[in-house]
């Protein structure tokens, strides 16, 4: 419907802009006619100016007097109903997707597909609409959802961290566990290998977020490319796109968080550093270096050592 009714707007301009042209026709007669035809560079400029005036406010005009129309007003209205519907239908089926969340092969869960699923499907759908506010507020609300309710699950399991494989950490898992069975009757259901799973599910689901937000960044552009907007639409679109730039940083923010906490407890205590050298280690690094080795041996071969 309000697509309809944008056309309808544009036809309405187009045959304003058409009599606007016989009007500007007219006035060049009129000073042909008066004998100004002769009119000097600034006062041509003047004239110019003063009609680019008159169609800018001519259009401002029209364009609140379509807005506050009465046709207007009702497809606002209707558009903000249909955005408070599309915020709650997507809402509720980022939630369900979290819920059904399960791994399939490779790298990736189902959530990250189902949920930027969910978030191209409604732009596409506020885009069929014709109006720019509606598909910037599409854009906003699929924005808001990815910030909140998808970042803090992805977050949530790479904060619990990657377990400790060490002795130590084993001996713990156990103790825990004989605890659950004395106390409730049941072993903990959050064991080590799934917390592992989840963790590194959890990582590769944030980089496989950032990595997909970008393209569905691209995609939309060339999608909008292909209508013919102003400029000021094309900048609203701009800045509301630009938002999936932003949240694609803030998932690789999360990926390398979750790497860096992977290679604190995988790597790092497998490493053994030595800061500490005795005599003998010291000596035999600094004889061994080329600016100390000759003068070293000079002494030796001397007697002075």
């Amino acid at each position: 419907m309000n697509t309809h009714t944008e056309m309808y707007w544009r036809f309405v301009r187009r045959r304003i802009k058409g009599a606007s042209k016989d009007e500007k026709h007219d006035e060049f007669v009129m000073v042909n006619a008066d004998d100004f035809g002769d009119l000097d560079e600034e006062k041509k400029k003047q004239l110019e100016e003063e009609r680019l005036r008159r169609k800018i406010e001519r259009e401002r005009k029209l364009d609140q007097l379509l807005n506050r129309s009465l046709v207007g007003s009702k497809m606002q209205e209707l558009l903000g109903n249909y955005i408070l519907l599309e915020q709650y239908y997507m809402e509720e089926c980022v939630r369900k997707a979290i819920d059904m969340d399960v791994r399939e092969e490779g790298l990736l869960s189902s959530v990250v597909d189902d949920v930027l699923f969910l978030v191209r499907k409604c732009v596409r759908r506020a885009t069929s609409s014709g109006s720019v506010d509606c598909i910037c507020a599409a854009l906003n609300n699929g924005v808001a959802l990815l910030e909140t309710t998808f970042y803090q699950y992805l977050f949530g399991a790479i904060q619990n961290g990657y377990p400790s494989t060490n002795f130590a950490a084993e001996a713990l898992q156990t103790a825990q566990n004989a605890y659950n069975v004395i106390q409730h009757g049941k072993a903990s259901e959050a064991s080590t290998d799934t917390q592992k799973e989840s963790f590194l599910t959890a990582t590769n689901n944030a980089r496989g977020t950032a990595d997909l937000l970008l393209e569905l960044r691209k995609g939309l552009e060339q999608e909008w490319s292909k209508t013919q907007r102003s400029e000021v639409e094309t900048g609203k679109l701009d800045n509301a796109v630009s938002q999936l730039t932003d949240v694609s940083r803030k998932m690789h923010h999360l990926a390398s968080l979750g790497v860096e906490s992977l290679c604190k407890t995988i790597f790092r205590p497998k490493l053994k550093s030595r800061f500490f050298l005795n005599r003998n280690d010291y000596l035999k690094y600094t004889i061994s270096q080329p600016v100390h080795s000759k003068p070293v041996n000079q002494l030796l071969f001397c007697g002075h050592w």
